[in-house]
């Protein structure tokens, strides 16, 4: 799970992420392997991700972590979410 602010939207929106194998978990990848990856395959500077950044994202609050140890529905084309504000 990560989150980040969308300014278009005003609010905070949260993602998760799946993987089909461990070795794919975005969470466990450090921020100087982020970096090495960027450089060996963009060419031109990034203005948002790098490293750190990626390392941010994961860290979402103490009640986001609650909320999703407890969660499990799972959202599909048949129960999408909707979000009202």
């Amino acid at each position: 799970s990560y989150n980040t602010y969308i300014p278009s939207f005003d609010v905070p929106w949260s993602y998760l992420l799946c993987a089909t194998s461990p070795r794919l978990d975005p969470f466990k990848l450090t921020a100087e392997e982020v970096d090495r990856r960027i450089k060996t395959r963009i060419s031109k500077p990034l203005k948002f991700y790098d490293g750190i950044t990626h390392e941010g994202l994961f860290r979402i609050p103490k009640h986001l972590r609650a909320a999703l140890d407890m969660e499990t529905g799972i959202v599909n084309l048949k129960k999408p979410v909707y979000f009202y504000k």
